[in-house]
């Protein structure tokens, strides 16, 4: 009988344990209802502040992207290329060239993130937002580094001019031309 009354006390404790482990590991219902709710609530605010986020940012037209362009290649420095354009063959100058471009990306986007901020009074504007005008103004300003002076003689003699005969005064078409009538 002592055996027995010995095995239910310790039956009885082990169930009491189990019961107290298992509240402690797995919240009841109701803790679990609210848990589940405050995560709910948290996921629509974040989506809730993504959607706010997502701005509409205008895309500038191409006298401003050119303006923006014409700022941020006045910090290109031809005198690098220059330097060292007695060790690059002809066919990779341009490659060159587009490399130290590519060194300006981060000037491109400041000055854009600046113009939105300053002139359009968009504030909190992010690089990902301006990506595609960061790649025009950065054509654009590409246009403009080929025309720089100082780079004139790297590409070549007549790369970019005309191959025509000269036009003088006195001449026919006929004779311009080389047809003969």
């Amino acid at each position: 009988m002592e055996i027995f009354l010995v095995l239910m006390i310790v039956v009885g404790a082990s169930c009491a344990l189990f019961f107290i482990l298992s509240a402690m590991v797995k919240p009841s219902g109701g803790a679990q209802n609210a848990a589940q709710k405050k995560s709910s609530e948290a996921a629509q605010k974040s989506k809730q502040n993504k959607i706010e986020s997502k701005k509409v940012i205008p895309k500038l037209d191409i006298v401003e992207s050119a303006k923006i362009a014409q700022q941020t290649i006045k910090s290109f420095n031809p005198a690098e290329l220059l330097e060292v354009s007695d060790f690059i063959p002809k066919s990779e100058i341009m490659e060159a060239l587009e490399g130290l471009h590519e060194r300006l990306r981060p000037t491109y986007e400041y000055n854009l993130i600046k113009h939105y901020e300053n002139k359009l009074q968009i504030k909190n504007v992010t690089k990902e937002e301006i990506a595609g005008q960061v790649s025009r103004c950065m054509k654009q300003g590409s246009e403009g580094i080929l025309k720089l002076e100082e780079l004139q003689g790297l590409f070549g003699e007549g790369a970019d001019k005309n191959v025509g005969r000269a036009i003088s005064k006195g001449r026919s078409w006929s004779e311009i031309s080389g047809k003969s009538d």
